[in-house]
């Protein structure tokens, strides 16, 4: 091999080295980006495994939210309908109050006709007592 061979196969080698060292230098800066994006990734996994948790949670409170405004119309509902009984057995009781001042009215009516009647035979017992105890005077005067 000649000089200029030599030289230029050293001008060759020294090329690579340059390029090798450009390469490693090039594959440090990829492995510390590779490395910083491996922790990224993470960061965001938890984020996202976070996200997944505060979603199912939220997902259990909408739920429980649904339930307890189902119990609320059922109670509503229930409470309407107990309205509606009191309301009915209400009118039932006016409609029976006012049957029973008709029929206290009656009565009275009745109590009052018999008061007088009462009076009336009273005074018709008193009568006969006094025609008795008259005849009775009579006839102890016949007597004697």
């Amino acid at each position: 091999m000649t000089n200029n061979e030599t030289e230029k196969i050293g001008d060759i080698v020294e090329e690579i080295r340059k390029r090798v060292t450009e390469v490693d230098s090039a594959n440090k800066i990829v492995i510390d980006k590779v490395f910083l994006g491996n922790k990224k990734i993470k960061v965001v996994n938890e984020n996202i495994k976070n996200m997944i948790d505060l979603t199912e949670n939220n997902d259990k409170l909408l739920e429980d939210i649904s339930n307890r405004i189902s119990e609320q119309t059922n109670s509503s509902l229930e409470i309407t309908k107990a309205v509606e009984t009191i309301t009915i057995s209400a009118s039932e009781i006016e409609g029976l109050v006012i049957e029973t001042t008709e029929l206290t009215e009656d009565f009275k009516d009745m109590l009052i006709e018999n008061v007088t009647i009462v009076h009336s035979l009273s005074g018709i017992v008193d009568e006969l007592d006094h025609k008795l105890k008259y005849f009775k005077a009579n006839k102890e005067i016949k007597e004697k």
